[in-house]
């Protein structure tokens, strides 16, 4: 069916309340609850740490890739306070965990789903079933409110495909679903992830620009044997009976790839990003600590988060 839509229409006000003409521009000229905003033209990325892919809790074979964490990207103005701006980002999710949320002021980029174990769970892009259960997570990015979902990219982990496989279904990216286990017994691969670097040019990005992929599901044989699945945009690949789920690379908010038999394990999901890219930069534009850096090409300033920092204006 058709995506619902709602509108306000502003009839009367009381004498001494905002109208919400008035209301949205004192947030943004800062006037608004005594706080002091100033309106950035701004194009801005966010990524949540990636999922964790499913591992076995008990004896079993096949565990679901990781969600990728959720993906904002938003061209044009951001509301940003007149002096320090705590940009959060999420922290990896571990083997079995959800990855955290990336927050920036009213934005926030939902952390990845977990592969199924004994159950998957849902995160800005969902995590893939295992063979057992088959039934994988949903996204939650897209039902975030305002302009998180607007602008945000999140899908739902792929399937187990229970009972015709001993393999996992792939976890959700930011570009696509994960896929699902095959009857061949092959691991699903993890949903794709977005190429951001064409809206960055000129700035190193992590995993050269490609972020928020899925994990990929393990499977119970490799090598010739049916194989475990693919890992996207920097995601873990699936394990098998001899090799463990891989682990995503880190600030692409990926997700791990799932464990293939009990043991090895599986692996855990990538930390999140941000950058904020402003044309015609103030001269006082700074990042911290250390580990976050400003690159200037010309009057345009990009902000780079690889930890959770502070962006002075």
């Amino acid at each position: 069916g058709g995506s619902g839509y709602a509108t306000i229409k502003e009839l009367t006000k009381a004498s001494g309340v905002w109208s919400l003409a008035s209301a949205r521009s004192a947030l943004a000229d800062g006037s608004w609850a005594n706080v002091t905003k100033t309106a950035v033209s701004a194009d801005t990325l966010m990524v949540a740490g990636g999922g964790g892919g499913g591992g076995p809790t008990s004896y079993d074979v096949g565990f679901g890739g990781g969600g990728a964490g959720g993906l904002i990207y938003q061209s044009g103005s951001l509301a940003l306070t007149t002096g320090c701006n705590t940009i959060t980002i999420g922290g990896a999710g571990a083997v079995r965990t959800i990855g955290d949320d990336t927050t920036i002021n009213f934005l926030t980029a939902k952390g990845g789903g977990k592969g199924a174990g004994c159950s998957p769970l849902d995160g800005g892009s969902g995590g893939g079933g295992n063979r057992a259960t088959g039934a994988a997570g949903n996204a939650i990015q897209p039902a975030e409110p305002g302009y998180s979902s607007f602008y945000g990219f999140g899908n739902n982990g792929g399937p187990g495909n229970n009972p015709g496989t001993v393999a996992a279904g792939g976890g959700g990216g930011s570009g696509g679903a994960g896929a699902s286990s095959n009857p061949s017994n092959d691991g699903g691969n993890g949903g794709a992830g977005k190429d951001m670097a064409p809206s960055f040019p000129g700035t190193p990005l992590p995993n050269s620009g490609s972020f928020a992929g899925g994990g990929g599901g393990g499977a119970r044989c490799g090598g010739s044997g049916p194989n475990p699945g693919c890992g996207q945009a920097g995601g873990g690949n699936g394990g098998d009976p001899s090799t463990a789920g891989g682990t995503a690379t880190a600030n692409t908010g990926s997700g791990g790839g799932g464990g293939g038999f009990c043991p090895p394990d599986a692996g855990a999901g990538g930390s999140g990003f941000a950058a904020i890219k402003v044309p015609n930069a103030p001269g006082c534009m700074a990042v911290s600590p250390g580990s976050n850096a400003i690159v200037t090409c010309g009057t345009t300033k990009t902000a780079k988060f690889l930890v959770t920092g502070v962006l002075t204006l």
